[in-house]
């Protein structure tokens, strides 16, 4: 994003009636003007301007975003609200006014901090015949995958087994995070070390095959545009198995009303809608409904932009309001295509039943029999 830009949105958002207005999940939840697209926006142009001064309290404002991207779907001049307030934060850390930490931003260290790094818990998901050193395609389930919901690794490879992949493996390397959360809380330094030395680990493989939504916007999107690389082909692990299922027939299609969320950095960000859904077909008895906000006009789960580490009430509401609006609908099973929405479903809704894309597909397709009904 260059300066001119950058200026050009600030400008067009502050003098905007703000028709944005109703879809940021964060000024839905907390009630205030102050933490709307629009007074975020203004609050910056202040700070640039030298209207208001930049410090912990102001800079705070910056952290008000999930960077979902709702905001830009009625947008009529395409402004990009959250990397305007991505570069706020990370202004603020080159000033020492950031106020938070930057390893609350680090999964791995949380990881550590448990007691299970995030390659123990890969040894344990993944089966230890799919360890190989020569392979030539690399499976990177994402630091989230591994911290909230591992047994998608798992699933995975049953139907990777099924499926014949043989070529499909993991390495020391499965376990790295690319550095989505230092990014975008704007600890750059920070986070473009973690992103070389991820290049550098990763380089030897032709393909990397990935589940987190938010590492594929990072290695199909920012990696290129801060030119880091090169990198090897990249493949959604969702977008293989649609690929690849639509031959078998499922053994234990779930039966039941099924719902899709589309996961923002998957939809929003990277326009991933039917993918996803072609491949939930495939494991039900019924074709997915929806519900009330899915493709570009999804609801956010709240995992996103660091906004579960920074304001975790806020994050909370903004899960809870799609579980609300899954039960409302009848929903036997919420489906997601993203960890970190599965995790923030789980914990808003323990009643309903959530699960991975790549979960639900495993046990209709390798699993001979089960009641679902």
């Amino acid at each position: 994003m260059n300066d001119s830009q950058h200026k050009r949105w600030i400008a067009t958002c502050t003098f905007c009636p703000t028709l944005c207005l109703y879809t940021c999940p964060v000024s839905n939840a907390e009630g205030r003007d102050s933490v709307t697209p629009w007074a975020k926006m203004s609050l910056i142009g202040w700070l640039e301007q030298g209207v208001e001064p930049l410090d912990h309290e102001s800079a705070a404002f910056a952290y008000k975003c999930l960077g979902c991207l709702a905001c830009n779907t009625p947008c009529r001049h395409d402004v990009q609200v959250p990397d305007v307030l991505f570069a706020a934060r990370a202004r603020a850390v080159r000033a020492g006014l950031s106020p938070f930490e930057a390893a609350l931003f680090c999964p791995e260290e949380a990881a550590r901090s448990e007691g299970e790094p995030l390659l123990t818990k890969l040894r344990a998901a993944a089966p230890s015949e799919r360890f190989v050193d020569e392979a030539q395609v690399l499976l990177v389930p994402g630091a989230e995958t591994l911290l909230w919901a591992p047994e998608i690794v798992s699933d995975l490879f049953a139907l990777a087994d099924l499926l014949a992949l043989d070529y499909l493996a993991v390495g020391e390397a499965s376990a790295m995070d690319t550095g989505y959360e230092l990014w975008a809380a704007g600890f750059l330094d920070l986070f473009l070390a973690r992103a070389r030395t991820f290049v550098s680990r990763v380089a030897r493989y032709r393909k990397l095959v990935l589940l987190s939504p938010h590492d594929l916007y990072m290695l199909r999107v920012v990696y290129p545009r801060l030119e880091l690389g090169p990198l090897p082909a990249i493949e959604s692990g969702v977008s293989l198995l649609a690929e690849k299922l639509g031959r078998q027939v499922a053994r234990a299609p779930y039966r039941g009303q099924v719902r899709y969320h589309d996961p923002c950095f998957l939809g929003r960000h990277l326009e991933s809608y039917q993918g996803p859904r072609r491949a939930l077909s495939f494991a039900c008895h019924e074709p997915p409904l929806e519900l009330r906000w899915h493709h570009s006009e999804s609801y956010c789960c709240g995992g996103g932009g660091g906004l579960k580490h920074t304001s975790p009430a806020t994050a909370d509401h903004a899960a809870a309001t799609v579980t609300d609006n899954a039960r409302s609908l009848g929903t036997d099973l919420l489906v997601g295509a993203c960890a970190t929405c599965v995790k923030m479903f789980r914990e808003a809704a323990p009643d309903l039943k959530v699960e991975h894309l790549i979960s639900v597909l495993g046990r209709a397709f390798t699993v001979p029999d089960r009641d679902e009904g």
